[in-house]
C-alpha cells in the first residue's frame, strides 16, 4: 500500500515508473516537522494490530484470550511470549506487533503481585523502563513492597540494584491497598492505549531507530 501511495503521488500513469522528487520518508513525516503528513499503511496497520494484542494482555477472561493463550502462551505473558515454529495467520499478526506494546506499554503497581522484577517494564524512569541489575530469578516486585507500610522497602532495593536504579523504584508510586498490577500505555497522559497514540512511536522507532532510543520523556508517568 505504501508503494501504491508513492506511486499514485508521484506518477502521472499507475503503469509507468517515474522519477520520485523526494524519499518516502518525507512523505510520511508529519507536517510539523517538514514532511507532508502522509499516514505509514504499515506503520498504522501495525498499530491497528497492537490495539487487539492489547485487549489480548487485558482482557485475560475473554474466550479468544484463554483460547489464544492456551495455544501459544503456556507460560508467562504475551511480552514473554515467543512465536513458533507455525504459527496461525492470526497469532503471527499479533505477534508482530509484539514490538509496538513493547514501545510503550508499562505496568502500574499495585500489589506487585502480577508484576516480575526482571522481565517486565514497570519503571518509567529508566530508558526501557525495566531493571537491568538486581534479582535474576523472576522474583516478582512485591517482594520489595512492605506490606504495612505500603512503601518501597528501600533498604532490601539498594542490596540488589545499582543506586540509578534504586533512586528510579523509589520514585515508582504504588496504587492503593488491594489494588492490582494492571498494564497502562505511556503515551497518553491517561495511560490508555489509542492507536493514534500507538502511531507515531512506531513510526518514529521505524524511521529514526535512534530517536525514539533516546526517548525519554514519555506523557504518562
Amino acid at each position: 500500500m505504501d508503494s501504491l501511495l508513492s506511486k499514485f503521488f508521484w506518477s502521472v500513469s499507475m503503469q509507468k515508473s517515474n522519477l520520485h522528487w523526494c524519499r518516502k520518508k518525507i512523505l510520511c513525516t508529519p507536517k510539523s516537522e517538514g514532511g507532508f503528513g502522509f499516514r505509514s499503511f504499515r506503520d498504522f496497520n501495525l498499530a491497528l494490530l497492537a490495539k487487539q494484542a492489547r485487549r489480548l494482555i487485558n482482557n485475560t477472561d475473554a474466550l479468544w484470550s484463554r483460547l489464544i493463550k492456551g495455544l501459544y502462551i503456556p507460560r508467562g505473558n504475551f511480552l514473554s511470549a515467543k512465536e513458533g515454529s507455525k504459527p496461525s495467520w492470526i497469532w503471527a499478526s499479533l505477534w508482530e506487533s509484539k514490538k509496538v506494546i513493547v514501545l510503550g506499554a508499562i505496568k502500574v503497581i499495585g500489589s506487585g503481585d502480577d508484576t516480575w522484577i526482571d522481565q517486565d517494564p514497570w519503571v518509567p524512569s529508566l530508558p526501557r523502563a525495566n531493571i537491568q541489575s538486581g534479582p535474576q530469578n523472576h522474583a516478582r516486585v512485591s517482594t520489595w513492597i512492605d506490606l504495612e507500610s505500603r512503601k518501597w522497602n528501600d533498604e532490601l532495593i539498594q542490596d540488589q540494584v545499582s543506586p540509578p536504579e534504586r533512586d528510579a523504584i523509589l520514585r515508582v508510586p504504588i496504587e492503593e491497598e488491594d489494588a492490582k498490577d494492571f498494564w497502562a500505555w505511556r503515551f497518553n497522559e491517561d495511560g490508555e492505549f489509542t492507536v493514534k497514540t500507538a502511531y507515531h512511536p512506531v513510526h518514529l522507532s521505524a524511521t529514526d531507530p535512534q530517536t525514539m532510543d533516546n526517548v525519554q520523556k514519555w506523557k504518562w508517568m
